[in-house]
């Protein structure tokens, strides 16, 4: 009997672990992007694993992307719970963000746009985006802080930085030179810019 029971408790055991591994596997490979699943497989798969981000996420990702028309409330709701089940990755409130902007609701995605930049201070893409969004906004001064994490840690959208704040500012070289916070490498490619703007006096002065 006590041979029996412990042989019970052993098979209970490896058909638990063999569940465990076989959820991890089904998870991991749903939510692997480099497959391609249709968005009721993956309605499926969520309803099946409700307490999966990865699910909740790529879910999100195929309901605004892909050959179906875009859904962006149904990507908004699944962005909503993959944030909840992992509330220190940023790519649920960057995914959240870009569906609420495509609903029209911009200041809840200024919000989300803000915690992404939270949960990811040195993500360019994160920041360019919330910042992209403020300046759309006319929220020029807020979108300064967002812009010079992109000049910090991307030197290469300098240039594209510089450009945008020169459209929507009215020319305004002092916010320019807020960007570039005093660092010198920002501060050469905003003097090259105020240059190719034949603006050569305020180029000069970026270093001052």
């Amino acid at each position: 009997m006590l041979r029996a029971a412990i042989f019970m408790i052993a098979l209970a055991g490896a058909v638990l672990l063999l569940g465990t591994a076989l959820s991890q596997f089904t998870v991991r490979t749903f939510a692997d992007p480099r497959l391609t699943f249709s968005r009721a497989a993956l309605r499926a798969a969520v309803a099946k694993y409700p307490n999966s981000p990865r699910m909740h996420l790529r879910l999100a990702e195929a309901e605004l992307t892909g050959d179906e028309a875009p859904a962006p409330a149904a990507t908004q709701m699944q962005a909503e719970l993959a944030a909840a089940l992992s509330p220190f990755d940023f790519h649920p409130r960057q995914l959240l963000a870009i569906a609420q902007e495509a609903n029209g609701d911009a200041a809840s995605a200024k919000q989300s746009w803000s915690a992404a930049a939270t949960l990811a201070p040195a993500n360019s893409q994160v920041n360019w985006a919330r910042a992209n969004l403020l300046l759309r906004e006319g929220e020029t001064q807020m979108a300064v802080e967002p812009l010079r994490a992109v000049a910090k840690y991307n030197k290469q959208l300098l240039p594209a930085i510089f450009d945008a704040l020169w459209r929507t500012t009215n020319q305004n070289v002092t916010i320019l030179r807020a960007v570039t916070d005093g660092e010198p490498e920002a501060q050469q490619a905003l003097a090259r810019f105020l240059s190719q703007q034949q603006r050569a006096e305020d180029a000069v002065t970026v270093f001052k």
